[in-house]
């Protein structure tokens, strides 16, 4: 009897555990026109809403790609079954999929002018953007 709670206890942790690891998998992304790509780390805080989409209008503003989309380049896992309230839930799943580029590397990636206010603007724009998507 007592080594079936165990293995009870076991498989509850081991639950946990995966639901942890992979309840909100990282996404990548990029823009419709190729200059830019950047992912999220979870772990690390590098976030969709708090970093991804202001990086990603920041781009806009300073590299004058007014008129490049948000792609996102991560499929859904159907089969990871942690993940699914993240797919129905989060507003990053709702970005328009694309197979992804060849990723950027340092040396190609545009060098656009960089200003203070396009930060603020970017966090106005971003704000706009996320409130977009969570309304879909």
């Amino acid at each position: 009897m007592g080594i079936r709670y165990h293995v009870i206890a076991i498989a509850a942790i081991a639950m946990f555990l995966g639901y942890l690891s992979y309840s909100n998998p990282s996404v990548g992304f990029h823009s419709s026109d190729g200059g830019w790509d950047d992912a999220e780390v979870v772990f690390k805080g590098r976030r969709f809403d708090n970093v991804i989409v202001v990086e990603f209008e920041r781009y806009k503003l300073e590299c004058s790609a007014s008129k490049s989309l948000l792609i996102r380049t991560t499929k859904e896992e159907w089969a990871n079954i942690f993940a699914w309230p993240s797919y129905l839930t989060n507003p990053k799943w709702r970005v328009p999929y694309a197979k992804s580029p060849a990723p950027l590397d340092e040396h190609h990636k545009p060098q656009c002018t960089r200003g203070e206010d396009d930060l603020k603007k970017a966090q106005s724009n971003a704000d706009r953007y996320l409130s977009d998507l969570e309304s879909r």
